[in-house]
Formats: C-alpha cells, structure tokens, sequence
C-alpha cells in the first residue's frame, strides 16, 4: 500500500501508508495512518492495485492507471526508499 499511496500523492506530507526496509540493521517497519478515507476510485485503479499488491514490478501504465499526473521516472527514488522490487532485482512476479 506504501507504493500505491506514493503513485497517488508523490509530494504529499500526509500519505497514511509507509514502509522502510531500512528502518534499523535488522527490522523493517511498515505503518499505516488511520484516516477518513474518502478518496475516490476510477476504473484501472483495482487491477493496478492487485499488481501493486502482488509486488509485480511497475511499469508505466500500472502507474498511470494510478495516477496520470506522474510518470515511473518520478518515482525511482521513492521505489527505491520503500525497497519495492524492480525486474532488475530478479524479483519478477
């Protein structure tokens, strides 16, 4: 959900889900914000959830299914703070 909410709100302070695979030398942290949750849905988004969920490796229309404001480039760094998996890491669902 980390990775989902970063696609929504690339620059928003106030995402409800987190997660750090770097949080200490031994533990990862997840974290969820319990919020109203009054955001909408729009078709493609429950399929590019599922692929998000299933940790396929993004693409450009999985995130543009997201959201159409931003682009897979944008995230890289995002992707890589979060520790979600890319088809370079072999990790190919």
């Amino acid at each position: 959900m980390a990775m989902v909410e970063a696609i929504l709100k690339p620059d928003s302070p106030y995402r409800r889900h987190g997660f750090a695979t770097r949080w200490s030398a031994t533990q990862e942290l997840a974290w969820m914000d319990n919020g109203g949750g009054d955001e909408a849905v729009w078709p493609g988004v429950l399929d590019a959830v599922l692929d998000v969920y299933e940790l396929r490796p993004l693409t450009p229309e999985i995130v543009t299914a997201l959201n159409p404001g931003v682009t897979l480039c944008q995230l890289q760094e995002t992707i890589s703070a979060i520790g979600y998996p890319t088809k370079d890491a072999g990790r190919v669902a």
